[in-house]
């Protein structure tokens, strides 16, 4: 009698043991299709990180993107600035979403002459649901990204091979600039 109680507390130990590990894997597998199962699925579909593989700012300080006959990262399109009028210059936008240190920028721009990136404009629009200084808060993500510190005025920073540049507009949007160090100009 002893060992028939014995064998089936093991069979009901057994079966308990399959029916939690079930449990587990049911519970385990409806939450996971909750969950965004790529960078695409939080950022957007098609965001230039899930396109490019790579961050924004991580694209623009690399040294072979400054390079003759760099590939431009992502999916970009002709455009025409109206403010530049050099006809040597040629400006692509990009055609994806992008977050650039930490916000999502309104607009990139890429300026090219003679087969090489000179400059990359991103724009961003503050949005009603953000508090605080968009300058500010660019500023901070900066500092961070880059590990330059700076005074309350700082607008420029110099990092690795790049200069980065902010700029607020009159209606609230900040444009940031990366240049070659080597070629670094003011912020128009």
């Amino acid at each position: 009698m002893h060992s028939e109680y014995t064998h089936v507390r093991f069979v009901m130990k057994k079966i308990e043991t399959y029916l939690i590990l079930g449990l587990v894997f049911v519970l385990t597998s409806l939450t996971l299709h909750a969950i965004p199962n790529s960078v695409g699925g939080i950022l957007g579909n098609g965001g230039f990180v899930n396109i490019a593989g790579i961050r924004f700012e991580n694209f623009a300080e690399a040294e072979d993107t400054w390079k003759p006959n760099a590939k431009l990262m992502g999916k970009w399109e002709d455009w025409k600035d109206p403010k530049i009028q050099d006809s040597s210059v040629l400006i692509y936008r990009l055609n994806l979403t992008a977050d650039v240190f930490g916000v999502r920028a309104s607009q990139v721009t890429a300026q090219m002459k003679d087969d090489k990136v000179v400059r990359f404009n991103v724009v961003f629009e503050k949005s009603s649901s953000q508090s605080g200084s968009l300058i500010a808060q660019l500023k901070t993500n900066i500092q961070s990204y880059t590990g330059v510190s700076g005074s309350a005025d700082k607008k420029s920073f110099d990092y690795k091979k790049i200069n980065i540049q902010l700029k607020s507009a009159s209606n609230g949007s900040v444009v940031v600039v990366f240049t070659p160090k080597a070629s670094a100009v003011a912020v128009r």
